[in-house]
């Protein structure tokens, strides 16, 4: 499918949503979700960041670009990555997290990168302080 409101209505058909319920979990109206379907407007990027938040099972790609299918496990490949291989494929410029963080934010690649980087700090904080933690637990 090559519209995304042909994508998103196809979402909620074989998802069995109705839109008056998409409409609420996404915080925006039933018409707007009726406009969204129609192809009249074009979600902002962050309702699409959105979507694919509340409905992990959709893969992004199909979703955002019309590749591959609707759903896949694991669409995006990060299992069981260490966060420091996921903040490697997240700088990939290719990478659909990469242009979905770039879209919600409207950002250029620049800011985008200083964002990951800020991510990458708070990841390796929280695993000091989780080792922290996990020492003083082995010592009692």
């Amino acid at each position: 499918m090559k519209n995304f409101h042909k994508r998103l209505a196809y979402l909620l058909e074989q998802s069995r949503i109705e839109p008056k319920d998409f409409a609420k979990n996404i915080n925006v109206s039933r018409s707007t979700v009726y406009q969204y379907m129609d192809g009249q407007i074009e979600p902002k990027p962050a309702i699409k960041l959105k979507i694919l938040e509340l409905y992990p099972e959709v893969n992004a790609n199909w979703l955002l670009f019309g590749r591959g299918t609707m759903k896949e496990t694991d669409t995006l490949g990060v299992g069981e990555m260490s966060p420091d291989e996921l903040i490697d494929r997240l700088q990939e410029k290719e990478s659909p997290v990469f242009k979905i963080l770039q879209m919600a934010f409207e950002t250029p690649d620049r800011n985008v990168r200083e964002l990951i980087e800020s991510y990458k700090m708070t990841i390796q904080a929280l695993k000091s302080e989780n080792e922290t933690l996990k020492n003083q637990l082995s010592v009692k």
